[in-house]
């Protein structure tokens, strides 16, 4: 879910995404503290790390995912590890 069900929904999209195997959080544009409830809530195995590119920082968005993810173990499931396990290529 792009966004992660952006700022009005995000409590919704956290829930509904624990109640659907098949449904992860994607963390564009999402503030800090929603990314990290998300990972708390879910594990870190249903949050994908996005970056609404070419609008972004990337230097910022790197390090919200490290302060986000609590550990370097959920940063690298939600910054590849995940979206590679999704694709077949881990």
């Amino acid at each position: 879910m792009a966004h992660s069900g952006t700022f009005w929904s995000h409590d919704q999209a956290v829930e509904i995404a624990g109640e659907t195997p098949n449904l992860y959080l994607e963390t564009a544009r999402v503030p800090i503290f929603e990314v990290a409830l998300s990972i708390k809530e879910l594990g870190p195995e249903k949050v994908v790390w996005g970056t609404d590119s070419p609008f972004v920082d990337y230097t910022f968005e790197f390090e919200k995912m490290e302060r986000a993810a609590g550990s370097e173990d959920a940063r690298q499931l939600v910054c590849g590890g995940n979206l590679a396990r999704l694709l077949g290529i881990d």
